[in-house]
């Protein structure tokens, strides 16, 4: 599945790194606000929204949308903060909060729990986000974003040209910003993450200073996290959706020294096709949730 944003990959030492920029990155839900251009239109109106998989496309827009092109139903108190242009950002919660963010921003019914949720800018799209493309969506069907330059010389700034950071900022309207600090070949990266990591954070992103935006995975976007690890006794599975029916979709495991029960994904066919109930692996992951579930395993 296709994303709607940008994206990125995970940094290794190979790469060479020259004109970068650094920021936190944060444990939250990325967003795209559409600088209001859909806010109170009809979901089915709107030119570049995902219908795939949508129950009801005669919902309301906010102007609010997830990563995959769908509504994110934000109070209005919340969108009247946002600026009139188009940027992107996160649905910010705290510190491993992640869980608590992701339950608060996918419920249909907007609350007062909302209160807790920032909304962090980290860019301001230029006219690529409207050019014309197919974005390939669940299911073999393919998402069309038509070409929509009246909109990007309405909702982007200064008609979709790239501005200075610091004039961004000064139109913000006091949003929090995720700050890009320069980097050389020179700076230690993996002892700021390691930072960055110790108090309490995900890790970093690395952008290169002259990366255009674009709604896609760049090779000039790299992620740094941490990786922590566990042993855990593989005691059931599930099976494959699509291509992978009648194949292993998921391994069912407990922590050995926790006793979490948890699933991990399986990898490959050869891992689809083998029998590793029974068995005692080790399991790379991310972090743990907030119920204390290693997010994002895959076994080694």
């Amino acid at each position: 599945m296709s994303r709607f944003l940008a994206g990125g990959y995970f940094y290794e030492s190979k790469h060479i790194l020259g004109q970068w920029m650094m920021s936190e990155k944060l444990d939250g839900m990325s967003a795209f606000w559409d600088g209001g251009y859909s806010r109170g239109m009809i979901l089915s109106n709107v030119p570049f929204a995902n219908l795939n998989k949508v129950k009801n496309i005669d919902i309301e827009c906010t102007g609010l949308w997830s990563r995959m092109g769908k509504v994110i139903h934000a109070p209005d108190w919340f969108l009247d903060k946002m600026p009139p242009f188009a940027v992107t950002g996160e649905l910010y919660a705290g510190k491993g909060k992640f869980q608590t963010t992701m339950s608060i921003v996918r419920k249909n019914e907007p609350g007062e729990e909302w209160e807790c949720i920032s909304y962090n800018v980290f860019d301001a799209p230029n006219r690529m986000v409207f050019s014309e493309r197919a974005i390939r969506v669940a299911n073999g069907q393919y998402w069309v974003i038509p070409e929509m330059s009246f909109l990007a010389e309405k909702f982007c700034l200064d008609g979709g040209r790239l501005l200075p950071w610091e004039t961004v900022y000064s139109m913000l309207n006091g949003l929090p910003v995720i700050d890009n600090i320069r980097i050389d070949s020179g700076t230690n990266l993996w002892k700021r993450r390691d930072t960055v990591i110790k108090k309490g954070g995900e890790g970093i992103v690395l952008k290169h200073s002259q990366w255009v935006w674009s709604p896609e995975r760049s090779k000039q976007i790299f992620k740094m996290k941490g990786i922590l690890d566990c042993h855990v006794e593989v005691t059931g599975k599930t099976e494959g959706k699509g291509r992978n029916k009648g194949k292993v979709g998921a391994w069912i495991v407990r922590d050995i020294e926790t006793g979490v029960a948890f699933k991990v994904n399986a990898r490959g066919d050869t891992d689809r096709e083998s029998n590793r109930i029974g068995e005692t692996v080790r399991v790379l992951f991310r972090e743990l949730t907030d119920a204390g579930v290693p997010k994002d395993g895959r076994i080694v």
